[in-house]
């Protein structure tokens, strides 16, 4: 038979394992506690812990830039994810190439925490068709220069980018005009680039200027080892340059350009490192 004093006898174990289901929802004054969830790139508000989430990465968007003499570039721009205000790259591809050059590299610039714009040159990819044959661009100044000019206007205006934390990195005609930019004299603002694969001539000849009188500092210069012309001319450039400054020669290689950059994953990391170290300082 039931007796009342039988429920009695059983309420402490009933109340004891109550709280031991309940102990986890109310936290342990050892812990401080259920902590809230974070979410984002840093602890959320009360987060007494160091732990956050993944960050969310950013999708890389179409744009379209529009030179002073009326061309519409086709380009791709990628804040770095989980950067309110940083460094940011342009990215200069090869003749004959497009902004796709860069697609091996992009990640490496994203996980560096540096925004990116690729576009494609006039006459090239997506974008219109300037009045010069595409294989004088190489030669004529007053060309690339208008666009890369509207590449650096479009960051500029960017929230997320730092107006004096931006670079430039070139592949072959890029490079040399990532040099020319660079340049102390030309004055365009440029923080630090890299150039892979310059000629030196076609810096001159595009330029319009002779090599003696560049001012260059805050640059590296990657060739392929195996490149005898290629190597020598980022030898000379390195010369020319005065600290900050890097000499990259990738061993047992003879790419050139944008063959480089896709075939080297040593050039594709030391590039994005070079920026990160240059930027951060």
């Amino acid at each position: 038979m039931w007796h009342p004093f039988a429920a009695m006898t059983n309420r402490p174990c009933l109340i004891t394992l109550l709280a031991l289901l309940l102990l986890p929802l109310a936290g342990c004054p050892d812990d401080g506690g259920t902590l809230p969830a974070d979410d984002d790139d840093s602890t959320a508000v009360g987060d007494d812990d160091d732990t956050t989430e993944d960050i969310t990465p950013t999708s890389p968007a179409p744009i379209t830039l529009t030179t002073s003499d009326g061309l519409d570039l086709r380009g791709t721009f990628q804040p770095a994810a989980g950067v309110s205000f940083g460094p940011a790259v342009v990215m200069l591809h090869e003749l004959g190439g497009t902004r796709q050059d860069f697609s091996s590299a992009w990640d490496n610039f994203q996980d560096a925490g540096i925004s990116t714009l690729a576009f494609d040159f006039r006459g090239h990819g997506q974008s219109d068709d300037g009045t010069v044959a595409l294989a004088d661009l190489r030669t004529t100044p007053d060309q690339l220069e208008l666009d890369l000019r509207a590449a650096l206007d479009y960051l500029v205006d960017q929230a997320v980018v730092d107006p004096d934390k931006v670079g430039i990195i070139g592949l072959d005609v890029g490079a040399n005009l990532a040099v020319i930019a660079r340049d102390d004299t030309a004055a365009w603002g440029i923080a630090s680039i890299v150039a892979m694969s310059p000629d030196l001539a076609g810096i001159e000849a595009l330029g319009g200027l002779s090599s003696a009188d560049l001012v260059l500092s805050n640059a590296q210069y990657v060739a392929g080892a195996n490149n005898a012309t290629d190597a020598a001319d980022a030898q000379a450039l390195y010369d020319l340059t005065t600290d900050p400054r890097d000499l990259r020669l990738i061993k047992q290689v003879s790419g050139h350009g944008a063959d480089l950059l896709t075939g080297s994953p040593d050039a594709q990391a030391g590039v994005a490192a070079w920026f990160a170290t240059r930027f951060s300082e």
